[in-house]
């Protein structure tokens, strides 16, 4: 199978790299290296090509001093505030050319003044509680050059890189339940939140936010913006709550305010423990905020 063979998977958020390295043993999959390196300096998405590659190979290095990587097969995730996200309504009967052409014409003039030619877009077609005349589209689109450095980056490391994804959808392959789940990915001043319904995607927001005291509040207007447009049609059962900004007091304060049932990530949970894993345990302690990159060192086609 083309999943047991040896990756990494690197999740980059604005202050730090989160790296899991997976060894095919034995016909087991094993977790060989966890790890985690915080950048001398944050890094954004127009942060200049040069210091952002500069910063990003600092902390790398880091990493592999402490721990040789055994596989050159790369894939990353990157934050959600890298992307821009919408959603449009579609003509149901548009072939998947058309529909590509279509969200070229939609970008062109969403950004009527930015090269959108420069874009590169993924969609993913939101399943519907209810019916409707239309299908409902949602477009991630990523700025070439954010994809150029992560290119150069892998070149001089002599890394082949095989997937980029947005971090917080990265980790919905750990969601696998018939249930309604919202799962909220929080970093430096914006709150990425999907509904999920029978492991399909229903519906995505981002919001901004000025203190981490407004998240709460936040997350209960998004939850009655869902009502509003008739996305629920049940409750919400499971809260799955992550991200570079989230703390146990924050995740109490959300609970508490939502009446909702906090889940953690488990990305762990169906490897096996190499010695130096078990050693050195502590790596572990938090390990649900390596769900991202552990999800994209899975990811089949490696």
């Amino acid at each position: 199978m083309s999943i047991l063979t040896n990756k990494v998977g690197v999740s980059i958020t604005e202050n730090s790299i989160q790296l899991v390295e997976i060894i095919s043993k034995d016909n087991k999959l094993f977790l060989e290296n966890v790890d985690e390196e915080y950048f001398e300096d944050s890094i954004y998405e127009d942060t200049k090509e040069a210091k952002f590659i500069h910063i990003l190979q600092n902390a790398f290095n880091e990493v592999i001093l402490r721990s040789p990587l055994k596989s050159n097969k790369i894939s990353l995730t990157l934050p959600p505030s890298y992307f821009k996200v919408f959603e449009i309504p579609a003509d149901k009967n548009l072939t998947k050319n058309d529909l590509n052409e279509y969200i070229k014409w939609e970008l062109s003039k969403l950004f009527p003044d930015e090269n959108t030619e420069k874009f590169i877009f993924r969609k993913v077609i939101l399943d519907a509680p209810t019916f409707q005349s239309y299908k409902r589209v949602l477009v991630f689109i990523i700025h070439e050059n954010i994809l150029r450095r992560i290119h150069k980056f892998c070149v001089r490391n002599s890394l082949s890189l095989k997937f980029v994804d947005n971090t917080h959808i990265s980790t919905l392959t750990f969601i696998n339940e018939s249930s309604t789940i919202l799962s909220i990915y929080v970093e430096a001043k914006k709150l990425s939140a999907i509904l999920f319904v029978k492991n399909n995607i229903v519906y995505q927001t981002s919001k901004q936010y000025s203190t981490i005291s407004k998240i709460p509040d936040l997350i209960n207007g998004i939850i009655e913006e869902m009502k509003h447009r008739e996305l629920l049609t049940n409750d919400i059962e499971k809260l799955y709550f992550d991200g570079i900004s989230v703390t146990s007091e924050l995740k109490k304060n959300v609970g508490s305010s939502s009446n909702l049932t906090i889940k953690e990530f488990s990305p762990f949970e169906k490897l096996e423990f190499n010695q130096n894993i078990v050693e050195n345990s502590s790596d572990t302690e938090n390990y649900s905020k390596f769900a991202s990159a552990t999800s994209i060192a899975l990811r089949i086609g490696l």
